[in-house]
């Protein structure tokens, strides 16, 4: 009943209110997508900065952080805790990313 009173007395702060809101729903939202994706991921590879490079038709920042999310049938790469692809690439099988990931390490 008080964020009624509130509400009624203020437009400015109701419209602030409800961006408030809005914003958080929408980062509680995407917090959700990043551990759905982190939990869907066979090999997860976080913070990975990007050194520098070319690659056609993306734009990723040299020095920017991104992760790694290897998928059932996709290589999926995001902003470092990030759920928007950035490059969301197909993949032919899936079983190679775990065999590597698991296989002991040469040397």
């Amino acid at each position: 009943m008080a964020w009624r009173l509130l509400l009624s007395l203020d437009d400015t702060l109701e419209e602030a209110l409800r961006a408030k809101l809005a914003d958080r729903a929408a980062a509680d939202r995407a917090r959700a997508a990043v551990t759905q994706l982190d939990a869907d991921a066979q090999v997860l590879v976080k913070s990975v900065v990007l050194l520098g490079g070319y690659l056609v038709h993306e734009d990723m920042a040299s020095a920017g952080a991104y992760d790694l999310r290897f998928l059932e049938q996709r290589l999926l790469i995001t902003a470092a805790n990030g759920w928007r692809p950035l490059i969301d690439i197909p993949t032919a099988t899936s079983t190679r990313w775990r065999s590597a990931a698991l296989a002991p390490s040469a040397g």
